[in-house]
């Protein structure tokens, strides 16, 4: 860490304060010193500028002395530590060492150690402890300092509570989106909050590329803000199709072709949702198929003869409530009722045979026949049993019946 010792000195009072004691000097003097560091950084980013600052109020100071452990083996994880100054050496059970340690190093871990075998060393700007914190585990190192060290801590329960409520506002900013949008309109309050945790947030810059006619359909974009411009190379000359804008989507259209027709750039700063299309299609309901499944779908479905496009008949997409591997298949069955050959007869036109009067029909004709008609009339000319007709039989022996106790 390129950190002076006057401003390391200032940093550690900084940090050494209670969080109800740091000023926004404090927050701004530790932002400063500390956001050149990979792991702050990536934290900044990943969390905002709001619970970023939240975290660096709660960060706390330890100082370790010399061969006194930080953490060991088996001890449960309740803290997160970023070394500002000083050496650490791992020492674990199940590893191969090739570490050649000093002579007096070497004698304290016999003496106090023997059973461990060093791995590595850490040093400043790098952090141990997330991990098993994280996850609840235990830890499966110990960490030696070898000299003594300065460290930033925080806390288990403080690094949790922050992470949630920064991941709780994001659900809510992006069900919120989501919601705005046409295509997910009619989509379950349900459906839509299982595909957030799908959801990819990118940033693009002006005349950036976001995919290229030709490349595969892998994944489809909601546009949050900005617009994006969709053309088509021809004659390697590029012909404009349309500008979307916030709230719209682009590259659902294609979600059941293997591969894109044109090609998408950013005209603006953009701000985009992605989707891939695995989780996307997992994730469409079962009443939703009029967008995507019309009356060419078994066309399309022919197209689709790989295993990455045919996915959705996989077993695993089965066990979903809402796969669209049911949707598909329902939509076959429709298809085979239609090529069927024998009648078929809505419970309407039942309800207006039972009514009529068959009184003045020829019943005896009716009677003698039915014996010898009903066997073979329920057989479909197929040799498949027709419910239709065996249904139509039973009502007009009822009605025949019906007729002979009342004369």
């Amino acid at each position: 860490m390129n950190i002076s010792e006057n401003d390391m000195y200032s940093l550690i009072l900084a940090i050494n304060k209670r969080s109800m004691f740091k000023s926004q000097y404090d927050i701004e003097f530790i932002h400063s010193k500390l956001q050149d560091q990979p792991f702050f950084r990536n934290m900044h980013r990943q969390i905002g500028d709001t619970q970023y600052y939240k975290i660096l109020k709660e960060l706390q100071y330890e100082c370790h002395l010399p061969y006194e452990p930080q953490v060991q083996i088996g001890d449960q994880s309740t803290k997160l530590y970023f070394i500002l100054a000083g050496k650490f050496l791992i020492l674990t059970r199940n590893h191969q060492s090739n570490i050649q340690l000093p002579t007096d190093i070497q004698k304290k871990l016999d003496s106090q150690y023997s059973n461990l075998i060093p791995s590595g060393y850490l040093y400043p700007g790098q952090y141990f402890g997330e991990q098993v914190m994280i996850f609840d585990q235990s830890h499966t190192q110990t960490v030696l300092p070898l000299e003594k060290s300065h460290l930033i801590v925080l806390k288990r329960e403080t690094y949790r509570r922050i992470i949630e409520q920064e991941t709780k506002k994001q659900e809510s900013e992006r069900f919120a989106n989501l919601c705005q949008i046409p295509l997910f309109q009619k989509w379950s309050a349900k459906t839509i909050r299982n595909l957030i945790s799908e959801i990819q947030e990118l940033n693009f810059i002006p005349n950036q590329i976001i995919y290229q006619q030709g490349d595969p359909v892998d994944s489809i974009y909601i546009i949050i803000d900005g617009q994006i411009q969709l053309y088509r190379t021809y004659n390697k000359n590029s012909l404009p199709l349309s500008i979307v804008g916030s709230k719209e989507c682009f590259g659902e259209d294609e979600i059941l072709t293997q591969f894109r027709s044109h090609s998408a750039k950013s005209l603006t700063s953009v701000k985009l949702y992605r989707i891939l299309k695995n989780k996307f299609l997992d994730h469409i309901p079962q009443d939703y198929t009029s967008k995507y499944f019309k009356k060419d779908s078994h066309h399309k479905l022919s197209i689709y003869q790989n295993e990455d496009q045919f996915r959705i008949y996989r077993s695993e997409s089965l066990k979903n409530i809402n796969s669209p591997a049911k949707v598909m298949q329902r939509i076959l069955t429709r298809n085979k009722e239609k090529n069927k050959t024998h009648q078929s007869i809505s419970f309407q036109k039942i309800n207006e045979l039972m009514k009529k009067d068959f009184r003045q029909s020829n019943t005896s004709t009716i009677l003698q026949k039915s014996n010898s008609v009903h066997e073979h009339i329920r057989i479909h000319a197929t040799g498949k049993f027709d419910k239709t007709n065996y249904l139509l039989s039973h009502i007009r022996m009822r009605s025949t019946s019906l007729w002979k106790k009342t004369k």
